[in-house]
């Protein structure tokens, strides 16, 4: 499964996508990231996409991990639009981020 890094830490792997689908990506991913640096600094950010074969129609996974200093956080979810499911996963991530650096 190849990897790819879109800058700023931003890493994509088992994506099969054309350049502006990745120009896509990479601003919603990138947003995201910007909110994340107001609880905390993070390492790297990992999106991970399996494609899975339901009868005619496609569906997909996607994983998404933020790594910190002391901590991580995950998500994934399940669905028929990459774009859809990766701002799913990015929401849920900032969300532990959040309740994750405000406890602390």
């Amino acid at each position: 499964m190849a990897r790819e890094k879109l800058g700023g830490n931003i890493v994509l792997s088992g994506f099969d996508i054309d350049n502006a689908e990745k120009i896509v990506i990479k601003k919603m991913v990138g947003k995201y990231a910007e909110k994340m640096r107001h609880f905390a600094e993070y390492q790297e950010i990992l999106l991970t996409m399996k494609k899975n074969k339901e009868n005619k129609t496609e569906r997909y996974e996607i994983n998404g991990l933020a790594v910190f200093d002391g901590g991580r956080a995950e998500a994934s979810a399940e669905g028929f639009n990459p774009f859809i499911l990766i701002n799913e996963v990015m929401q849920k991530i900032i969300k532990e981020t959040e309740n994750k650096f405000k406890n602390e």
